[in-house]
């Protein structure tokens, strides 16, 4: 486990006892009974423990159930703590004012009206649940994004592109066969020129896909008339994972064939720092080499991977996470195509990413630099997207 995985777990571990202590505080306003309160923290205790046993577990059936379950605590969970810390926050302003505390009781906290505890408990409970709801639907709900760029070449040369970008589709126990067919749906409907993919097709493993073919099946069906092409993401390994982030040793973190076997099935030909040309336009997809047993430092550099290429005509760069982008700008690219962020999938998770990508959403153009990073189809452990949104994105580029 990697230090960044093990801080995480740390951080899971640490908010895990603070919202325990938070529903234990309201609850002896309900009921002074400690069996009740002992059972009702054991079953909490149950439920966090599920997104562990997911990730270290050998047995196949016990892992996917754990992780299915798992990832829809994380999502309940995390806003229940939300809640829960709002009140708790709440519960200081007497205190800020000069009022008077209430006589304890023989637990050692202020006698509370049980009614309000009632409605603390339900009431963060079911908010949290709504907001589930909420980020469930969103998360499926697939939406189009529109962009026009204009990659002005003079006089060299002139023309049209129809782009459609899809990427992060993390296929794995939450996934849903209609959510993709909807997303293919739309694709098609824009009849564009050329589909790219940006990676992270899978969610770190292909084992706990199920029916695997019937997804394969599904994407197969996305038509354009250039053909459709995509690169790999920091996902689309064989990869234990916990709370989302790779567990494995990097040894043992393989593109399986099994994966490179799916993509050949969906009809999306994968390509690993080569160019494509596509109606007058150079496409280069670049390799991600993050997370695999490769290493980092095995991808062509910017001006490796671009120095052949035809500066009069329009070079498109497909590169799963959006990372040098001034370097690849500086070597010819006129637009450079991406996902991986997710922007953030909840907000305001999308400011934090502002510290480590330039453009973590959208279309990002400062001089001759034009990024598009795309949110994204599917989601990353709780299956909801609160603030953000399931889209593809359709872009019209003229020159």
């Amino acid at each position: 486990m990697d230090t960044q995985a093990l801080t995480v777990l740390v951080i899971y571990i640490v908010l895990f006892l603070y919202v325990l202590t938070q529903v234990d505080y309201w609850m002896k306003g309900v009921t002074e009974n400690g069996v009740i309160r002992g059972i009702i923290a054991i079953l909490y205790l149950g439920f966090a423990c599920l997104p562990i046993l997911g990730a270290f577990t050998d047995n196949q059936l016990l892992a996917e159930w754990s992780q299915r379950m798992g990832d829809l605590w994380l999502g309940f969970w995390a806003f229940l703590g939300i809640f829960l810390l709002a009140f708790h926050i709440l519960r200081f302003f007497p205190w800020l004012f000069g009022r008077k505390k209430r006589r304890k009781s023989k637990y050692g906290m202020e006698e509370r009206n049980r009614g309000l505890a009632v409605i603390v408990l339900l009431g963060c409970i079911s908010a949290a649940l709504i907001v589930n709801f909420y980020g469930y639907y969103t998360a499926h709900s697939v939406e189009v994004a529109r962009y026009e760029a204009n990659l002005d070449k003079g006089d060299a040369a002139k023309g049209s592109l129809r782009v459609a970008l899809i990427s992060d589709l993390h296929l794995g126990v939450n996934s849903s066969p209609a959510h993709i067919r909807d997303m293919v749906n739309k694709v098609n409907r824009e009849k564009p020129d050329v589909i790219l993919v940006a990676g992270d097709v899978f969610n770190g493993t292909f084992e706990n896909l199920p029916y695997p073919d019937r997804y394969a099946e599904i994407l197969a069906k996305l038509e354009a008339p250039e053909g459709v092409y995509g690169v790999y993401g920091n996902c689309d390994v064989e990869s234990r994972r916990l709370l989302g982030y790779p567990i494995s040793p990097a040894s043992e973190t393989l593109r399986s064939f099994e994966i490179m076997n799916f993509m050949v099935d969906s009809q999306i030909q994968m390509i690993e720092d080569g160019t494509v040309y596509v109606k007058g336009t150079q496409i280069t997809c670049r390799k991600d080499d993050t997370d695999t047993a490769e290493g980092e430092g095995t991808r062509q550099k910017p001006e490796e991977l671009l120095r052949s290429l035809d500066r009069n005509l329009p070079i498109l760069v497909l590169e799963h996470e959006p990372a040098d982008l001034h370097s690849l700008t500086d070597c010819g690219a006129d637009l450079i195509l991406s996902g991986h962020t997710l922007n953030g999938q909840v907000q305001p998770v999308n400011y934090v990413l502002t510290n480590y990508f330039e453009n973590v959403y959208g279309f990002l153009q400062r001089g001759t630099l034009r990024s598009i990073v795309t949110s994204g189809v599917g989601t990353v452990c709780p299956p909801i997207r609160i603030g953000t949104k399931s889209e593809v994105v359709i872009c019209d580029l003229t020159w």
